[in-house]
């Protein structure tokens, strides 16, 4: 699940208290993993209807490196739009299957569900093979542009919006060109690609795969669970998103949560803390300065371009952002210190600069940027099941108006409640928001300083999974599953389905020191 609060804030388009939310397990982490089995009630819904669907053979849509060529096959799975309607409007789902290394595959892949909604998985290939993933050692990976997304038609990118600094009317705008092609955005919620995916095993012809879902593609893969279980070997869920919690009422005290404890960790450090003491109360006053008086601030080298107008919201939602990159979160309290001292370009600076190594790719970065992406299709589920059932006036009374940091996160939510309102996009049935029951293995992978999907949602997801586990990565953000040693336990459950799995690294792994300038 993205962030859209520089989305919305910045013209860019990309995603109570809170002592009231997070339980006691979740404050109580231990390294390592830890087995769930709880039960759980769910109430039946209306499968979603039939259609005839078939697969092609095609050309790779994305830039394939040379010696990848031979390894990575790719085609099309043609299904109707509105199942309900075979005759009606088709879409074409785009897939890549990347080879094992083995001789001797196994037959049962792993499916890799992106997140969003709205990313792509095709274009990333190169982050599967450079380095090579332990999974492929055994097993064919399977990726899917879930439908509206990445290379997939129809196409719920919309570039003009990423171009505009009316991204509202520019949506809404993208949303009436489909609607006059008869494209209607409420088929392409979650149930609707998690029926692509079922079909997609059944026309491959495939007994049993794998589903490794990453962040909203934990959301897909439980669903794909839910309709699909016998079709199902095994679960991985990194960064869960369950279909049963309030995200948007949620995110503020989630919010402030991950941030305050990030600088509580840096205060208790015997580094952070003397370096820079107890930040929460100066972060607080900053805030609190900057609502009632923005400054005018010159972001990056370039003099010419116009200066961000930094209020409150503004860095509250650099701050919330920088928490998803495990290699910027030790710069956050050193950034929080900087921008108290007055420099607000270079706590933004350090708040924005990845320091992750990028993994490369052959598709042109202004076609990456644009297809990165698929406005729309992240807005059809996001309000359909999550802000078409959830009350705005609700959540604001919520928010603890003597925190500083709560009201600042605030402004995204709003915001996201203006595009939906816009949008019109007809809320889901609330019977679908449920719990899914299931025995097969799952391993849950979650950051502990994870702002947008928490711990305390692996908690929640793995109440109604009566063979899962959970494994916390000490010091890491959003989907932890990409970094070394959470891939090698990911392959490792795979291959085995031993819960816990035997990788002792996580049990190890250490949070990254913190960067003290």
């Amino acid at each position: 699940m993205p962030r859209v609060a520089l989305l919305l804030s910045l013209a860019l388009v990309a995603a109570a208290c809170a002592d009231a939310w997070v339980s006691d397990s979740a404050r109580q982490h231990a390294a390592g993993t830890r087995a769930v089995a709880l039960p759980a009630t769910t109430t039946s819904v209306e499968p979603v209807p039939a259609a005839p669907a078939s697969y092609r053979a095609a050309a790779c849509p994305m830039a394939l490196d040379a010696e990848d060529a031979d390894r990575v096959r790719c085609g099309y799975l043609d299904v109707a739009v509105d199942r309900a309607d075979p005759d009606g409007p088709q879409a074409a789902v785009a897939v890549a299957i990347i080879a094992s290394s083995s001789d001797d595959p196994r037959p049962d892949p792993v499916v890799h569900l992106h997140g969003g909604p709205g990313g792509l998985a095709l274009s990333d290939y190169l982050e599967w093979v450079f380095p090579e993933h332990p999974m492929l050692a055994d097993r064919d990976l399977i990726l899917v542009d879930q439908r509206g997304s990445g290379w997939s038609t129809p196409s719920l990118n919309c570039p003009t919006a990423e171009e505009s600094t009316t991204v509202v009317t520019a949506l809404a705008g993208c949303a009436d060109d489909l609607e006059d092609e008869g494209i209607d955005l409420e088929h392409f919620g979650t149930d609707d690609i998690a029926a692509d995916l079922v079909d997609l095993r059944q026309v491959l012809e495939i007994d049993q795969w794998n589903l490794y879902g990453v962040s909203y593609g934990t959301r897909v893969a439980l669903t794909v669970l839910d309709l699909d279980a016998d079709g199902v070997r095994a679960v991985v869920l990194d960064s869960p998103y369950p279909p049963v919690v309030e995200a948007y009422a949620e995110q503020v005290p989630n919010g402030r949560t991950a941030i305050e404890a990030l600088l509580a960790g840096c205060a208790a450090d015997p580094r952070c803390g003397p370096a820079f003491g107890d930040l929460r109360q100066p972060l607080a006053s900053l805030l609190t300065t900057l609502a009632d008086d923005p400054v005018p601030t010159t972001v990056g080298d370039d003099e010419t371009q116009p200066q961000l107008l930094v209020d409150d919201t503004v860095l509250a939602s650099a701050l919330f952002s920088a928490l998803y990159d495990r290699f910027l979160i030790p710069a956050v309290p050193l950034a929080v210190q900087t921008a108290v001292d007055g420099d607000l370009a270079g706590a933004l600076d350090l708040l924005g600069d990845a320091g992750g190594l990028q993994a490369p790719r052959q598709d042109s970065d202004e076609e990456y940027e644009s297809l990165f992406e698929s406005e729309l299709g992240f807005w059809a589920p996001e309000c359909a099941e999550e802000i078409g059932l959830t009350d705005l006036p609700t959540i604001i009374d919520g928010i603890d108006t003597t925190s500083a940091l709560e009201v600042a996160l605030l402004d995204e939510v709003q915001e996201s409640f203006t595009v939906c309102d816009r949008l019109d996009v007809e809320p889901a049935d609330p019977a679908t928001q449920r719990a899914v029951l299931s025995a097969v293995p799952t391993l849950i992978l979650v950051g502990q300083f994870d702002p947008i999907t928490p711990p305390a949602w692996a908690d929640v997801t793995a109440e109604s999974l009566s063979a899962a586990a959970i494994a916390e990565v000490p010091g890491s953000g959003h989907a932890p599953g990409y970094e070394a040693c959470p891939r090698q336990a990911i392959a490792t459950f795979i291959a085995d389905l031993a819960l816990p799995p035997a990788a002792p690294c996580l049990a190890e792994q250490l949070a990254l020191p913190f960067d003290l300038g």
